[in-house]
């Protein structure tokens, strides 16, 4: 496989067209979904961009309000399309848009870093590619979709564990680690929980290096006393 990134970049396109055609073409005018979470999450994104500033929520629990982290806003794409509106006046009518497309180009995210991180372990991009695929498509956070946007940006994990894998093993610790970080951020912007995911995922991958270099470990211990 000549162009193994491009392949998977093409299938995932491919599977997202089929699979949400209505959505691509027209991605202002369709719900994921009519009721439930999902309508509220629809509804407290759509309500923060229009009525709201800073990280109050004014659209529930009134007259109080509540912090806009609490209603699911996914601030940083809030925050986002305000910012853009300055400029851009009309995008505020398309924030229900802006997110599927967000949504989607996480699908293919997720598939891109997946085939990095592949490969940095199995060295036949072939595999890699097709690894990273079918991955990406079996994702348990895709049943976020019909609810939970906020959780459902597959490319999350991926590219901190990406960032974390270039952090351990390039010279250039110091910008790995300032990227790492940015991320981190960034995705705790989009729901809080990502923070948690991070810190979780990150803190095992370094007790599985740390068990992987017992000899190392132990003698770290053995110093230290």
């Amino acid at each position: 496989m000549r162009k193994p990134l491009f392949f998977v970049v093409l299938i995932l396109l491919s599977c997202i067209a089929i699979a949400f055609s209505n959505y691509i073409f027209h991605p202002n005018a369709f719900l994921l979904t009519h009721n439930g979470d999902g309508f509220k999450n629809y509804f407290t994104l759509a309500w923060n961009v229009v009525y709201d500033k800073g990280t109050h929520f004014s659209g529930m629990l009134y007259p109080y309000g509540d912090n806009l982290i609490y209603a699911d806003v996914q601030p940083i794409l809030s925050w986002s399309i305000k910012f853009l509106s300055v400029f851009f006046p009309g995008i505020i009518n398309q924030t229900v848009g802006i997110m599927h497309l967000c949504i989607f180009i996480s699908i293919i995210l997720c598939g891109v870093f997946l085939y990095l991180i592949i490969n940095t372990y199995i060295a036949n991009k072939s595999v890699s590619a097709i690894a990273a695929i079918g991955i990406t498509l079996l994702s348990p956070q895709m049943e976020r979709l019909t609810g939970h946007f906020a959780l459902s940006y597959v490319c999350v994990i991926p590219i901190i564990w990406y960032l974390h894998l270039k952090l351990m093993e390039s010279e250039k610790k110091l910008r790995f680690a300032l990227w790492l970080i940015f991320a981190i951020t960034f995705f705790c912007f989009v729901h809080l929980y990502f923070l948690l995911t991070a810190l979780l995922f990150i803190s095992a991958f370094i007790i599985i290096q740390l068990i992987r270099r017992k000899t190392e470990w132990k003698l770290l211990i053995w110093q230290g006393i």
